[in-house]
């Protein structure tokens, strides 16, 4: 299912990017946090969890279409 799957697709990234992504969207026990909260609570700037969190879709995003998955597969 997608759950099981978003789990997959998340431990593929870096613990860094995993981290920042899980926190900017509230997954695996995590509130949803700004860039700013995230970065206060694991000591970055916002910009470079900015940077983290764009390197981190990008990387999921080529994740899931090598799968043969498109964002409109996943979402509809």
């Amino acid at each position: 299912d997608l759950k099981h799957g978003l789990r997959g697709w998340l431990d593929r990234l870096s613990a860094k990017q995993r981290e920042v992504i899980e926190r900017r969207f509230g997954l695996n026990g995590h509130e949803r946090a700004t860039l700013e909260q995230v970065g206060k609570d694991i000591g970055l700037t916002r910009e470079r969890v900015r940077q983290i969190q764009v390197e981190a879709l990008g990387h999921l995003r080529r994740i899931v279409e090598s799968e043969g998955l498109t964002g409109d597969t996943l979402f509809c």
